[in-house]
């Protein structure tokens, strides 16, 4: 999802993140870039989980988190 991303027609797309891979530098830069809303599903036993860029994704505006 972080590839098509890239493509204008999904510029302000709502998205749903399931586990995303956050230890890929590419998924993590989606992530944060990504100008529509979004919310986020990830658990903390996930073996991508990475705390430091949750954090990060708490103070963009128009993202939602669910970590349990």
């Amino acid at each position: 999802m972080a590839s098509e991303l890239t493509r204008n027609v999904f510029h302000d797309a709502k998205l749903v993140w399931l586990t995303p891979l956050l230890k890929r530098d590419d998924m993590y830069e989606a992530i944060q870039s990504h100008k529509g809303k979004q919310l986020i599903l990830m658990g903390t036993a996930d073996q991508h989980y990475v705390l430091e860029r949750i954090q990060h994704f708490e103070q963009l505006a128009l993202t939602e988190l669910e970590i349990v």
